[in-house]
């Protein structure tokens, strides 16, 4: 018989109903999720998808649009002098 070791945390119960319900419908306890987890992340040296931070790729997503439309010529660019003016 194989030895195991426990692994306890904390989860929102309304979240590990549907993680458990999610599970369920592919086949699988939490418990060899988890597992399947763990093992990929040894194979692969790290975690088995990628992190982004969300807020940083949007923002240069929006920069990599910006600097499209300039080169396009879509913006037209001012000084603060320039905006002042406008604004009396």
């Amino acid at each position: 018989m194989a030895k195991t070791a426990n692994i306890n945390m904390r989860i929102d119960p309304e979240f590990k109903k549907k993680v458990e319900k999610m599970f369920n419908e592919l086949g699988l306890t939490t418990t060899e999720a988890i597992n399947i987890f763990l093992h990929q992340s040894v194979i692969q040296g790290g975690l088995p998808f990628e992190v982004k931070n969300y807020k940083k790729a949007n923002y240069f997503a929006e920069l990599h649009q910006s600097i499209e439309q300039l080169e396009q010529g879509k913006i037209v660019i001012k000084t603060i002098d320039q905006l002042e003016e406008m604004a009396n």
